[in-house]
């Protein structure tokens, strides 16, 4: 009877450890929904706003951008600015990988190089060029060996610039200055398309990856800073945005849409008057890039269909989320140029402009609801006014991406989020034709003078209308024809606490917590 009584008790004991750990693991577990699959998870590689907050939940730099928007140190514990600001000293932290190894400054030399290798695909590589050679190590005209970095001991890192760079702490905290294993890397070049071989440094490690379907994250022990983390794990789903909705309707999800998806445009009314729409700034501009490769795109039909954009109806009656006309590239709260100064440019020629169109054009887009609706309202707009016949051609987003790399487009969708308050940074996407963002294959030798002089400019005053110039030469010639500025628009739950969304579209779980329903 005593067995048998003790028997009881042991299982009423798994039972509610059971049951607890089952309480506490919802306590510290998020779910998200990422929309689709990641176009990269090798910090170098990536590109979409997706792929650059796993990157930062996976990874780390030198710096990190804090809950509170500022840069702060990240693998490195110290900094020395030197020779009035073009050479730094990085001291880093005695920190991990997280399959154990030692992480060092020869991983950070071996990441940056490696990405400048003129072979490497790396959209991001021109914010290296700040590092002295960076740039025509890229072009194939010096070796890596030439790179302003050197590593002075295992945890010592001098870089050294090309000039003095106002920002350069916040450049430190994008994905493409991160470090990649080179232990791992080395031995296996396919590292990050699966779970065999990847390791990481940040808050959170990759445990399970299926393609196309999920990703499951866990909080990375190995982590310098591993105690600030709360969560212990990160389910991440690639459905589409009504099943996203639907899953969190039905308590599946605890965050639904920006800025890892959208939310189906059909809910957000809804949403509204419940309360429960979260709508923030967003520094970034979408736009429809032009293939000036393409002898259909002269400058007088990108000047007709710039113009004739009904951008006002676009946000008013088809985006709904407080979204913002864009007439420039520049968001307006950085007060770059006057939307009346372009409109008079644009508008001149137009009706010469309006002859020239007489061949159908394709518009490629991603294949999600928001963009199809977008890319529908142009083509409507456009046979309207200009009776021009658009043809639309929706694709999976890593072949958009691919295409668009390739050139193999007419018109694109496309946008630019800031990687950091400044209106350089939306600028320098269009300064080299070759530049992996840029793909439109426009340059223009007056622009690249005019950012090249904006970088050494000092004064504020002066700097903002050297910018101003440049970003009308832009305009004028329109290798891109913005349509909107976004928001971001999310559904939470409230009891998820301290996740850091910035007005630049970064999301960080680093800190979040999931706080216990009373």
């Amino acid at each position: 009877m005593k067995r048998i009584l003790l028997c009881l008790v042991s299982v009423f004991f798994v039972f509610v450890v059971a049951c607890q750990s089952n309480k506490d693991s919802s306590l510290h577990r998020l779910r998200i929904n990422l929309g689709s699959e990641p176009q990269s998870l090798d910090p170098r590689k990536v590109r979409d706003i997706n792929s650059i907050s796993l990157a930062s939940s996976l990874f780390e730099g030198l710096f990190r951008i804090s809950s509170t928007g500022v840069p702060v140190l990240g693998l490195a514990e110290k900094v020395e600015t030197l020779e009035n600001g073009t050479k730094y000293l990085f001291h880093l932290r005695r920190t991990y990988w997280s399959d154990g190894k030692a992480l060092t400054a020869y991983d950070f030399a071996y990441s940056w190089k490696a990405a400048l290798e003129p072979s490497f695909g790396a959209p991001f590589t021109s914010f290296l060029y700040v590092v002295k050679n960076a740039k025509q190590i890229k072009e194939g005209k010096l070796s890596t060996s030439y790179l302003g970095v050197c590593v002075k001991d295992p945890y010592t890192l001098e870089v050294e610039l090309e000039h003095p760079v106002a920002n350069f702490f916040e450049l430190l905290a994008i994905p493409i200055f991160f470090p990649v294993p080179k232990h791992i890397v080395e031995k296996f070049p396919s590292w990050a398309e699966n779970t065999s071989h990847y390791v990481c440094c940040g808050p959170f490690f990759l445990q399970k990856w299926k393609h196309q379907d999920s990703l499951l994250l866990k909080k990375n022990l190995t982590y310098w800073e591993a105690s600030s983390v709360r969560l212990l794990e990160i389910q991440c789903f690639m459905v589409s945005a009504s099943t996203e909705y639907a899953m969190f309707e039905s308590q599946e999800l605890d965050w639904a849409g920006s800025p890892f998806s959208t939310l189906p445009i059909e809910i957000l009314q809804k949403a509204k008057e419940e309360n429960l729409l979260h709508i923030e700034p967003f520094l970034g501009t979408y736009f429809v890039r032009v293939n000036l490769q393409s002898n259909k795109c002269s400058p007088s039909v990108r000047n007709a269909l710039y113009t004739s954009i009904d951008r006002e109806g676009l946000v008013k009656h088809i985006l709904q989320g407080n979204q913002a006309p864009a007439q420039g590239l520049i968001p307006p709260s950085m007060r770059v140029s006057e939307k009346n100064e372009l409109c008079s440019r644009c508008i001149e020629g137009l009706k010469e402009s309006l002859l020239q169109i007489q061949q159908p054009l394709t518009l490629l887009y991603v294949n999600e609801q928001r963009s199809h609706l977008v890319a529908q309202s142009l083509q409507e707009g456009w046979k309207e006014r200009l009776h021009v016949p658009i043809q639309l051609e929706a694709v999976e987003r890593k072949v958009f991406y691919d295409r668009v790399s390739k050139g193999q487009y007419e018109l694109a969708m496309g946008s630019w989020i800031a990687d950091f308050n400044d209106p350089m940074n939306f600028l320098e996407v269009f300064k080299y034709k070759d530049n992996g963002m840029n793909q439109t294959f426009w340059e223009n030798a007056e622009y690249i003078d005019l950012l090249n002089a904006a970088e050494l400019c000092k004064d504020e005053n002066v700097r903002s209308v050297i910018l101003q110039k440049a970003h009308l030469i832009l305009m004028e010639e329109k290798p891109i024809l913005p349509l909107y500025h976004p928001t971001l628009n999310y559904l939470k739950r409230k009891k998820v606490r301290n996740v850091y969304v910035s007005s630049l579209g970064r999301i960080d779980f680093k800190w979040a917590y999931i706080e216990e329903e009373k």
